[in-house]
């Protein structure tokens, strides 16, 4: 009798587990929608108005120099490249079409005179898009963002991607390493990785080296991301 109830009480604990992942996969998929349909409003309204003024402004500075036109152009060059940002930020570009090109972009984006990153992955990218993309990608971000901040410049990072026989193999490898106080930081992530993607995700220290991976079976993965409803 006990091994029966003890039985149905990990059945229970399991289908709880996946029910729950359910549940936070709909709800950070509802807000890759909403983000996504936000970053459109800034690229099709916003910067397009800022672009506007730009060029109102570029215009009268042409036909006479004002120092304080010149002082609104500044500011508003500023103020276009934030917006950029913020609709980069919000929805990822390349996501929807090619991960190695989204990687790519948001790698480029954290080079720096003091980091050198150097992106491995095959010349075609012909792989289907999964809605665990945009984790994977997030995943990346988190990773670069704990490693910028607690480990000292200059830096090398090599990130390796490719997809064998429907395995999807991420890697982030960071030589010369003696700082290892984002431990905590890193087992979190690869936790929250392996909840809400899937797959296997997971990182170790040897030889002053700290590397970071995520595996993943495709034919596992869930449905295809979409921004529409």
């Amino acid at each position: 009798m006990f091994k029966v109830t003890y039985v149905l009480a990990l059945v229970g604990l399991v289908v709880s587990y996946f029910r729950m992942r359910q549940v936070w996969q709909w709800q950070s998929q509802r807000q890759f929608l909403r983000s996504h349909e936000e970053a459109e409003i800034i690229r099709d309204q916003l910067l397009q108005q800022s672009f506007m003024m730009r060029r109102g402004l570029e215009s009268a500075l042409i036909k006479t120099h004002n120092l304080e036109i010149e002082a609104c152009l500044e500011q508003l060059n500023l103020f276009h490249q934030s917006l950029n940002a913020l609709s980069d930020r919000l929805s990822p570009p390349y996501l929807e079409d090619d991960l190695s090109l989204a990687i790519a972009y948001l790698l480029n984006s954290w080079k720096s005179e003091h980091t050198t990153i150097h992106f491995q992955h095959p010349p075609i990218w012909n792989q289907a898009t999964h809605q665990s993309d945009a984790f994977i990608l997030d995943g990346i971000d988190e990773v670069l963002r704990i490693v910028m901040t607690n480990l000292l410049t200059p830096k090398v990072i090599f990130v390796t991607l490719n997809n064998v026989q429907e395995q999807f193999n991420l890697e982030i490898r960071i030589p010369n390493v003696e700082d290892l106080n984002i431990r905590s930081d890193l087992k979190h992530l690869s936790k929250a990785m392996r909840f809400l993607a899937g797959g296997h995700c997971a990182f170790f220290y040897k030889q002053q080296t700290l590397t970071w991976y995520y595996r993943q079976h495709r034919s596992a993965a869930f449905a295809k991301p979409t921004c529409k409803d």
